[in-house]
């Protein structure tokens, strides 16, 4: 029943669907939402029951597409396409670099199909190829050898001449190992206080079907309150360490039977709220969950906390925002936007100034330090090149090389054993250089930075 925010376990049917040749299931019900164009002072959106002033109605009973009533996608329909599609990678060795290339198509081999391969690690591309897929005859797997280097994750997709992106994907990752933590003084006062437990969540179109608000009650009361049931325990310890960095550690225990099913598992806290802008290293770059994210792949993504107005625009569309972190195309208000597997994730305000110096005379020859700052438009990235041009100058230092002053996106002014890059936020994220170092040694600059 693909209403709103649904379509969980669709690829757990078509994995029974591809083993047993009898199975039957994982019909959806339906394709679009039926919905209706409504105009009023606000402007035109999509209107459903009860927005007439009819009764009695289904409400949005009828909007439990796959895909919006104006044919844009919801974010299942990305897992859905994903469940269909004819070529699969069912496995992938990274010992013996074989991948098992499975062939759903009933009459058509895969020697017209192009295939391609990328190696990531910590989200930067590492390595690209192909695979030779002549021969993989139709309702078949097989084997082939993948000349791939080793990496956090390799993603698989298939094509075809003439189309504009690849048909079908798969990706392999490694278990994630967290870093470790330093050995450094730490305070706890007034930093566990931040965190509030968060054991609820909004409700989904299905979960109001099955009573979510009033069968979770108890996980609701704990989250507005504080206070763990009885039978539940919660240890939250979280530590300031030098250079502002706080170290969360959180474990909740349930020690009773019977109680329901937790909606969610988490910590909530406060930024504030011009921090808008989101860069993760996790899933995506669509909406995904614990039980429909197949089709999503580990990577780093950016988007923008934002909410659509659900209205025509003057492109005779719903202004739907591509970058933002909620999908809001659901007709009907409700849980949305998450993003699993998350191994960091940034917030910024709209001026982006963030510096950041990391040690990398270990890894490499190029220099000693990277000193990475954003600016937030061409002048100020000039300006801010030229002081540090002006300040070194009077302290005897000159640049052995400088470059991309005119393009104002990306400085490098080389300083032999310092480089300093001065970027603006699109180059910054695209490029990522602190994660293509982060194996360096981050520097603390408390104290040394002041605000002017």
């Amino acid at each position: 029943h693909a209403m709103g925010n649904s379509n969980g376990g669709i690829q757990d049917y078509w994995d029974l669907v591809r083993k047993y040749p009898s199975m039957q299931g994982g019909f959806i019900w339906d394709f679009a939402d039926q919905a209706l164009w409504k105009t009023d002072a606000r402007g035109t959106w999509l209107a459903y029951g009860g927005d007439f002033g009819d009764a009695p109605n289904d409400d949005n009973f009828n909007c439990n597409g796959i895909v919006a009533a104006d044919r844009s996608f919801h974010p299942a329909c990305w897992e859905v396409k994903h469940a269909y599609q004819p070529v699969h990678v069912e496995s992938y060795d990274w010992t013996t670099k074989t991948a098992k290339i499975r062939n759903d198509y009933c009459f058509t081999s895969l020697d017209a199909v192009k295939g391609m391969w990328k190696v990531d690690k910590a989200g930067q591309t590492i390595a690209t190829g192909v695979i030779d897929l002549a021969g993989v005859a139709p309702s078949s797997v097989k084997e082939i050898a993948v000349n791939a280097p080793d990496g956090d994750a390799i993603l698989f997709a298939f094509g075809k001449d003439g189309m504009p992106e690849p048909f079908a994907h798969d990706q392999f990752v490694k278990p994630f190992v967290p870093g470790t933590l330093p050995d450094e003084p730490a305070t706890r006062d007034l930093v566990a206080p931040m965190f509030k437990v968060n054991l609820s969540r909004a409700q989904t179109d299905n979960d109001r079907g099955w009573g979510m608000a009033k069968k979770c009650k108890v996980w609701g009361d704990a989250t507005d309150s504080q206070q763990m049931p009885d039978g539940v325990v919660s240890m939250l310890d979280a530590k300031r360490m030098r250079g502002g960095k706080i170290v969360v550690d959180w474990t909740l225990t349930v020690e009773k039977d019977g109680l329901p099913v937790l909606p969610r598992v988490g910590l909530t806290f406060k930024i504030p709220k011009d921090y808008v802008d989101v860069v993760w290293y996790g899933l995506g770059p669509w909406e995904s969950y614990a039980d429909r994210k197949t089709s999503a792949m580990l990577g780093i993504f950016g988007g923008k906390i934002a909410l659509n107005r659900g209205l025509i625009g003057d492109g005779g569309a719903i202004d739907h925002n591509p970058n933002a972190l909620n999908p809001d195309n659901y007709i009907e208000p409700g849980e949305q936007g998450y993003r699993p597997e998350c191994r960091w994730v940034l917030f910024k305000n709209a001026e982006g100034k963030e510096i950041k110096v990391i040690k990398i005379d270990k890894l490499t020859t190029i220099a000693e330090y990277f000193v990475i700052c954003t600016g937030s438009s061409n002048t100020q990235i000039n300006a801010l090149c030229d002081n540090v041009e002006k300040a070194l100058t009077q302290l005897g230092e000159e640049p052995l090389h400088r470059e991309g002053y005119r393009g104002g996106t990306w400085v490098v002014l080389d300083y032999a054993c310092v480089v300093v890059h001065v970027f603006n936020d699109e180059a910054r994220k695209f490029y990522s250089l602190e994660h293509l170092w982060a194996d360096g040694e981050e520097i603390d600059l408390t104290g040394v930075l002041t605000r002017e």
